[in-house]
């Protein structure tokens, strides 16, 4: 499958205690380890820090649990990478993610129905 996507966007955010999360998608080959429906976003520290507010303290505090920003569907890469959807599709062809990549719907349901767990995903 070919189509547009947003990718990391490089940038690097300076967390409290000299802590720091760099945007990058990595590249390389993957496994689909997990195709999700309607997956809900945990969202990590950094989605904090970068709002300017303190992360909660339980790692499933309801304010970390998003189920709208990754779209109708997620394959997951391992490490905390997906291929998911996203808000703003006028954003697909830029690099604008955390890392993730994101697919506007028709590719990303396109993408879900065509691929079983342990296909191999290029990222170059």
């Amino acid at each position: 499958m070919d189509a547009s996507c947003a990718t990391g966007s490089g940038k690097v955010l300076l967390g409290p205690k000299r802590k720091t999360w760099s945007f990058d998608t990595p590249r390389g080959v993957y496994t689909i380890q997990r195709k999700v429906v309607d997956p809900i976003w945990a969202k990590p520290e950094w989605a904090f820090v970068e709002l300017g507010e303190s992360a909660p303290v339980l790692p499933w505090s309801f304010s970390r649990l998003d189920p709208l920003t990754l779209g109708k569907f997620a394959l997951e890469l391992g490490d905390g990478y997906e291929i998911h959807g996203t808000l703003y599709p006028h954003l697909i062809g830029r690099h604008i993610t955390h890392g993730c990549i994101r697919l506007n719907d028709p590719d990303l349901r396109s993408a879900f129905e065509t691929t079983d767990t342990g296909n191999k995903v290029y990222i170059y």
